[in-house]
């Protein structure tokens, strides 16, 4: 015995085609893979967000709710800022100047940082330290970040930072055809903990950063939890 009926298999198949045939210039140019997986996404998004106690689609068309409909945000690989230099093509072996640069601003923090929190004040972890310091070393350590990636976005191998940080992600990404022919970063911007790191293909990459260990040591143990927002 079959879970569905073949007259409900009909149905499913009768409305699907509906969709893939909406009568839009701006859906009707997309080829069908392009067309089934943005279908698929908004799938996942009813998935994720449906409220069993109202009306499926008065929930979906909530305004607070639409940017979320015209994006999707996929978790990436959490990485140490030497890691993202390093995978935008700034290394030793391709830029070693520029990447001394980058360790010797690291130095410099750190050491600060060690004037300050160290065993001799008695600071043995973060979690003793008010909100307000704490996050001033997130804060500062990240607007340092941003100010050497903002001062040196020319020299960035923007589609090698791009390919290395998806990692394996490509096929969950919507490539709307546009006039892009060449990825270029348009702007990377910081917050407090967050930096952003916007593309010319509707893409950006998402950075907070946090601290991967409640101890205070000789380094400020910082890392970047990311994610990719794909705007379609």
């Amino acid at each position: 015995m079959t879970l569905l009926s073949s007259n409900i298999k009909a149905n499913i198949l009768t409305k699907l085609d509906d969709i893939i045939n909406i009568e839009d210039p701006n859906w009707s140019g997309l080829g069908i893979d392009l067309k089934l997986k943005i279908v698929h996404n908004l799938c996942n998004f009813l998935k994720n967000n449906i409220d069993t106690d109202a009306n499926t689609d008065t929930h979906l068309l909530n305004h607070e709710h639409q940017n979320k409909v015209n994006s999707i945000n996929i978790p990436l690989k959490n990485q140490r800022a030497k890691k993202i230099i390093e995978l935008g093509g700034i290394n030793k072996q391709t830029n070693s100047e520029l990447f001394n640069e980058f360790r010797k601003e690291l130095v410099i923090m750190n050491k600060n940082f060690r004037k300050t929190f160290n065993a001799k004040n008695k600071q043995y972890c973060f979690a003793n330290l008010s909100n307000t310091k704490h996050q001033s070393i997130i804060n500062n350590y990240n607007k340092n970040i941003h100010k050497f990636l903002s001062s040196n976005i020319d020299k960035i191998d923007t589609t090698k930072l791009y390919t290395n940080l998806i990692n394996g992600n490509q096929q969950k990404i919507i490539n709307l055809p546009s006039n892009v022919s060449e990825l270029k970063i348009n702007k990377i911007t910081h917050i407090n903990e967050f930096l952003n790191i916007e593309f010319n293909n509707d893409v950006s990459i998402k950075l907070e950063l946090y601290l991967t260990s409640e101890k205070i040591t000789s380094n400020i143990p910082a890392k970047y939890k990311i994610s990719l927002t794909n705007i379609f």
